[in-house]
């Protein structure tokens, strides 16, 4: 059986679909137009998740001329809680996988080919959206209006996504005029319902009605406008602290007209001096950071849940794809455990923090058995058995 073949009958099993790759490895990346803060984001977004001692490297990689990857670690009071009760000997909690790239192009003309070839291989964006004015910090566009800068990025994501789509309507097109094929024919139908949705409504594609077919079909098409969003609004020190912007309205309202998608108003500049800021003077002045927030909710719309394992030896949060199930999650670990797989032991986290031991949670009859169509939640915490080894101690 092909691999589309596989993934269309699990398609129909499964139920309800989902926008985006089905996998645990899933990444953010920052978008936006020159000058929009967006490197120093990038900055903040990493080092803030390091001890200041440790070298940048370890967290923050250089994967090509104009990318970079930062790990940056959830922020989970579960993991906290589970790490106090088992007292391992080791704790490792998730990350969430942030790329940047070189900025999109200084003018309202178009994005480079390299630059959108390179955001291609993110699965949902952290777009930054200037809201500051400042006298050294020179716009592009010879003024400050997050509207149209967001605008600008949005449209040319989705006019590259019709070239995408023409081009493929045609090469399907030149096939089909020689052979007879339901598939492709298929296909090219569907091609031609998204190009007539982006063009005529002009909105993403993620904000379509799409059924389990239509979404599957897009999940291999990679979109630029299928992939999930989270605006990060960058405003001054000033506003940051007095809790308010001028533009913030106008942006509200033009976001919630088209996506309405997560909107976070923060100030990379006020994250910068936080980060170097002393214990004292962070409680002198009030610092609240909103670093975590950013990346939780990035993690959020991603689809991507956090589950864990537990024990003496280690405590670890992992990640997977909201609707995995048992062997798709083992899978995470190691991929020979989605082979091997016979069975999960799970209890789930609110348990174990109502009763206050794993010892009490069996007692009450909590803890289960489940198979593989068993779909893992959010906070459960599992044991993997396979038929390699009688038992896979979670090292979380």
């Amino acid at each position: 059986m092909s691999k589309r073949k596989k993934q269309k009958q699990n398609t129909e099993e499964e139920g309800p679909q989902i926008l985006g790759r089905f996998s645990g490895n899933l990444k953010m990346g920052l978008v936006g137009i020159s000058s929009c803060g967006k490197s120093l984001t990038y900055d903040v977004l990493s080092r803030k998740q390091v001890a200041k001692e440790e070298k940048q490297d370890l967290n923050m990689k250089k994967k090509k001329e104009n990318q970079f990857e930062a790990r940056c670690l959830l922020q989970d009071p579960r993991h906290d809680f589970l790490t106090n009760l088992y007292e391992p000997k080791k704790t490792t909690p998730t990350y969430l996988l942030v790329q940047d790239f070189d900025s999109f192009g200084e003018s309202s003309s178009g994005f480079d080919n390299s630059m959108l070839t390179a955001i291609q291989s993110v699965d949902g964006f952290f777009h930054v959206v200037r809201a500051f004015s400042s006298r050294t910090i020179h716009h592009p566009l010879g003024s400050v209006d997050p509207v149209r800068d967001m605008e600008i990025v949005e449209n040319e994501l989705i006019q590259r996504d019709i070239q995408g789509i023409i081009k493929k309507i045609a090469s399907l097109e030149k096939q089909l005029r020689n052979i007879k094929d339901l598939k492709k024919n298929e296909d090219l139908q569907m091609l031609k319902v998204f190009k007539k949705y982006l063009e005529e409504k002009n909105l993403p594609i993620r904000q379509g009605k799409w059924n389990n077919k239509e979404i599957f079909f897009l999940n291999t098409l990679a979109l630029f406008s299928s992939k999930p969003v989270v605006y990060l609004i960058n405003i001054s020190v000033k506003d940051f602290k007095r809790k308010g912007n001028k533009h913030l309205r106008q942006i509200m309202e033009w976001i919630k007209k088209r996506t309405n998608e997560p909107i976070i108003p923060f100030c990379p500049v006020y994250e910068d001096e936080l980060f170097y800021a002393t214990e004292e003077e962070k409680e002198k002045e009030g610092f609240k950071t909103v670093i975590p927030k950013i990346i939780s909710t990035g993690f959020t719309r991603l689809n991507l849940i956090t589950y864990f394992t537990v024990g003496k030896d280690e405590v670890k949060s992992w990640k997977c794809r909201k609707g995995s199930n048992a062997p798709q999650a083992a899978r995470v670990i190691h991929t020979s455990l989605e082979k091997t797989f016979i069975a999960a032991e799970v209890f789930h986290y609110n348990d174990i923090f109502e009763l206050g031991s794993e010892q009490k949670v069996r007692k009450a009859g909590k803890f289960r058995r489940e198979g593989k169509k068993y779909i893992v939640k959010d906070g459960d915490c599992i044991e993997f058995i396979n038929n390699k080894t009688s038992t896979t101690k979670k090292k979380k």
